[in-house]
């Protein structure tokens, strides 16, 4: 009996679950009462995805010995794979009273504690396997995990870094690094720990994906471009890769390929609101604004709670010169996500348009406390302070955005419009010859270059605002 229970014992530790079982259960035709051997019954059939059986296994050893602590924790993993979320917390914290040591009921206790959202409990959890259990590598990754679900970036970074030097080729732990790295702004390390997990693993699509996401934030929209395609190439069903292909592609300016993106990625998810509010974005670029503006309809109908769709919503209504449901639009959006740079930003554009230059300033001033460089909110607040009369001050706005974004042709444009303003043509005239360098085709800056030669400064057409979409 002892020699057909050790094998069974390593029969699972060689993955060979069949084998285990068929050893457990002659076992058991020996010793019906053997406790551990239901056990480890109960942890073949869950290994083989049998987990009901596996249950009945793992409480038939809990009748025979109730306070063995593998068993509690075998019969938890059976019970959150088939989604008795709860049930198996419970059995998790048996296993841990019975053995406060165990650092693997710990750790999947935590598991279980993600899936019902209760990500602090869980960050506990996990730190109780890792006080146990130093190297534990799956507890430091699922810490991460939910320090993430925390927005804690820096300690999932932290997180992620401790289960990497435990496991180098740990290649979520990568990805998920990456993550946190671009929640935290720093892209190009985000870019560099996707490579890294590249190097692991060549043909996986998620991170050929969520490599294109930092760089797109970058502005390298070709290699962006480049990374969604190498992901679409192994996942041709890969949704999030279509719908960030059309964003790198719009942002390329070739937005005819870019609605062709988002219309592949809505005949595989025809509910996805990002596809669609993306699509409003390459419709409104083609000229097509009231067929851009139905389809951001569409992605807020989908989710009204998607602070992008809001704003893309406003973008179009912008083209159609509907400026206060535009408004409505950002508010919406701000509503939704209070410290949106973008939405306060074009929210300032659109009052603009409608005279109310005090909260346009207002708006805009939001925006850069939210984002201090946001090159197009400082072009935006310099419009506000233009039409203000307050040329110096709009002056040193476009000098802030130019900064930021030295090839920011419109805030060269309106920098060079202020100063006309201010009498100083000479200086307007360099600010447009800067503006015509980077836009050739430039009508507004050579028509303004045009007057401040003239020494006329024409009172309309002067500011170019500035509108972005997600």
């Amino acid at each position: 009996m002892e020699q057909y229970y050790n094998e069974g014992v390593e029969f699972i530790k060689l993955g060979r679950y069949s084998d285990a079982l068929t050893s457990f259960d002659m076992v058991i035709e020996i010793k019906p009462d053997y406790a551990e051997a239901w056990s480890n019954r109960g942890a073949a059939l869950g290994k083989l995805g049998l987990y009901s059986e596996s249950i009945v296994s793992c409480d038939k050893a809990n009748s025979i010995d109730p306070n063995n602590a593998a068993t509690w924790n075998n019969r938890g993993v059976a019970l959150g794979e088939i989604g008795q979320h709860l049930e198996a917390l419970v059995s998790y914290e048996k296993a841990t009273t019975i053995n406060p040591n165990h650092a693997k009921a710990w750790n999947n206790r935590g598991n279980e504690l993600v899936k019902l959202s209760r990500y602090s409990e869980a960050v506990c959890s996990y730190d109780k396997a890792i006080v146990i259990k130093p190297d534990y590598t799956n507890a430091w990754y699922s810490r991460g995990v939910a320090l993430c679900h925390l927005c804690r970036y820096s300690d999932a970074l932290t997180s992620f870094e401790s289960a990497i030097a435990i496991t180098p080729d740990h290649i979520d732990a990568w990805i998920n690094r990456g993550n946190a790295l671009g929640r935290l702004g720093r892209h190009s390390e985000a870019v560099a720990s996707y490579d890294k997990a590249i190097v692991i693993k060549p043909d996986y699509a998620e991170v050929w994906y969520n490599r294109g996401k930092p760089l797109i934030k970058l502005g390298r929209y070709t290699e962006a471009l480049a990374s969604c395609e190498k992901a679409i190439a192994v996942n041709p069903d890969y949704v999030d890769a279509w719908n960030n292909r059309g964003v790198a592609l719009n942002n390329l300016g070739r937005y005819t390929e870019a609605l062709a993106s988002f219309d592949r990625a809505i005949v595989i998810n025809p509910d996805y609101p990002g596809a669609w509010g993306n699509r409003g974005i390459s419709l409104n670029n083609l000229g097509r604004h009231s067929e851009a503006l139905a389809s951001c309809d569409k992605a807020v109908a989908i989710n009204p709670n998607l602070a992008e769709g809001w704003i893309n919503r406003g973008v179009v209504l912008d083209n159609l010169r509907r400026y206060t449901e535009e408004i409505d639009s950002y508010d919406r959006a701000i509503a939704i996500t209070p410290n949106d740079a973008e939405a306060w930003s074009n929210r300032g554009n659109a009052l603009v348009e409608l005279g109310r230059y005090p909260e346009s300033l207002g708006s805009c001033d939001r925006a850069i406390v939210i984002n201090p460089d946001f090159a197009e909110a400082w072009n935006n607040r310099g419009n506000a302070l233009g039409r203000l009369g307050r040329h110096s001050e709009a002056v040193a706005s476009y000098d802030k955005a130019i900064v930021i974004k030295p090839d920011y042709a419109e805030a060269w444009n309106n920098r060079g419009a202020a100063l006309g303003e201010l009498g100083q043509y000479r200086e307007a005239i360099v600010s447009y010859d800067k503006a015509l360098v980077i836009k050739p085709d430039f009508t507004v800056a050579k028509h303004n270059r045009r007057i401040a030669l003239e020494k006329k400064p024409d009172s309309s057409g002067l500011y170019e605002n500035n509108l972005n979409g997600l």
